[in-house]
């Protein structure tokens, strides 16, 4: 194992890495780059060579390890052990952040800990991740399973004009605009703690590059206006649609249902297989249930210590 500082060579293991053993939503290689840095930190990447590896972010004694590593299934748990060893190895290091960990990375991660000197923290927060079979969406909403989102669906459309561009012929202003509205009004529902976390930036730079990666991006226009976007990718070695972005103006009822049918639309009409609808907190989770999802995985936000 070795460990890459330099952006180009970051870069060029990173997209090998990903295209070989990415399966996680977040292994997007601009989103690994450019969005998910955080201010203060330098970024550095565990590097397994043909086993795959990790992205991580220091800032003095703190290490942060934002989204699973891209490894090799069958030497998974060698690799956590030689990153663990050198974690330990490394006096200056004495706190590892980890976010969106999987189950099974985080059981292995919570075994191995104390041989290396370390405690794990209970989890910070846990993210409900449902995945939809798309086979099984009916787009016409017909029958009784659907009735609530057809009827939701049908007022939306008898009560506003909408229309369905791509993000190509939107207007960016419009587009930040929309970012700002959402924010403001997100600020004032959301509770404190959820405040401090509210960031638009990364989407507004998502926005001024043109939705890199996407496979999907598009803007509703509610009465000739941009009223919400949602754009996604391809997950890696899978054929399933992960929508990164799904923003929407709070001011039009019933937009978050209908923004989202049209989310589960576009990717079976791409010919993606499955959706993973992303993360979500208990009460987020409620709504997505709404779409009969196949499938839901946790994924943890933790903490190690180095023990003194």
């Amino acid at each position: 194992m070795q460990i890459l500082q330099e952006e180009d060579k970051i870069r060029r293991k990173a997209e090998a890495d990903v295209e070989n053993h990415g399966d996680f939503p977040d292994h997007n290689l601009y989103y690994l780059l450019y969005d998910e840095q955080p201010e203060d930190y330098k970024p550095a990447y565990f590097d397994f060579g043909k086993d795959g590896g990790s992205f991580t972010f220091c800032k003095g004694h703190i290490w942060r390890i934002p989204f699973p590593p891209a490894l090799s299934k069958e030497k998974e748990t060698s690799c956590l052990e030689e990153m663990m060893k050198y974690l330990t190895g490394r006096e200056d290091i004495r706190k590892i952040m980890l976010l969106d960990c999987k189950k099974e990375t985080r059981k292995k991660l919570l075994e191995m800990a104390p041989g290396f000197g370390w405690k794990a923290s209970a989890p910070s927060f846990v993210s409900w991740w449902p995945v939809f079979d798309l086979s099984k969406f009916d787009e016409k909403l017909e029958g009784k399973k659907w009735r609530k989102l057809r009827k939701t669906k049908n007022y939306f459309l008898k009560h506003y004009k909408v229309e369905k561009i791509d993000s190509s012929k939107a207007d960016k202003k419009e587009l930040e605009d929309l970012i700002l509205r959402w924010k403001s009004q997100k600020e004032k529902e959301d509770k404190e703690e959820e405040k401090e976390n509210m960031e638009c930036e990364p989407y507004l730079r998502f926005i001024k590059s043109g939705f890199p990666g996407c496979q999907i991006s598009k803007v509703l226009l509610v009465n000739g206006k941009a009223a919400a976007v949602f754009a996604g990718w391809k997950i890696p070695n899978s054929n399933t649609f992960y929508p990164h972005m799904s923003i929407k103006d709070y001011d039009y009822k019933g937009l978050g249902e209908y923004m989202s049918l049209e989310i589960f639309s576009e990717a079976k009409k791409a010919g993606f297989e499955k959706l993973d609808f992303g993360g979500s907190d208990k009460e987020l989770l409620i709504f997505k249930k709404r779409f009969h999802p196949e499938s839901i995985y946790k994924a943890y936000n933790f903490t190690m210590v180095k023990n003194k």
